[in-house]
């Protein structure tokens, strides 16, 4: 069981992997991914603060958006780049992924590219983490997290726990 929570000393990093197949245009499937996409950064920018309330970079968050290829919407983006992307967004009345620009849904779903790019996410983010001092420890209890987002009746998310033993072929 994983009880070690994010902090400074054991940052966390989430990859989110978001159905771009023509299919996530039907019954507005893709708007709703979306939404929930928005809505659990918001939660990790809510609940990442420091002692005094403050905002804190406990977490890096990746986005990609996938059908026959893979779509990086964002790449290890920390607490101010996520708030400064949902600020923005909030500001020109949008949504964080434009469903008509980037994050058209389109084509077939290739999932395998998806997770391809999930593990080499993690792992690349795995390797920026050696120079820090709690290395040893985090390798030990290694808290990166995949999320697929995909709709279907109703939209499901499927959390995948990746562990540094999952990553080694």
């Amino acid at each position: 069981m994983y009880d070690l929570k994010w902090n400074s000393d054991h940052p966390g990093h989430v990859v989110f992997l978001i159905d771009l197949s023509g299919s996530m245009e039907l019954d507005n499937k893709i708007n709703y991914v979306i939404d929930a996409v928005q809505d659990s950064i918001e939660n990790l920018l809510t609940h990442c603060r420091n002692d005094k309330g403050l905002p804190a970079e406990r977490v890096s968050v990746s986005v990609y958006g996938y059908n026959y290829h893979i779509i990086t919407l964002w790449k290890n983006y920390g607490l101010s780049q996520m708030a400064s992307a949902m600020l923005d967004a909030e500001e020109a009345g949008k949504k964080i992924f434009d469903p008509n620009g980037d994050a058209k849904p389109e084509y077939q779903t290739c999932m395998k590219l998806a997770f391809e790019e999930a593990k080499k996410d993690v792992e690349q983010w795995i390797q920026s983490q050696q120079g820090k001092l709690m290395y040893r420890r985090l390798l030990l209890s290694m808290s990166p997290m995949a999320i697929r987002m995909k709709g279907r009746s109703t939209i499901k998310s499927e959390y995948i726990l990746i562990r540094s033993k999952l990553l080694k072929n």
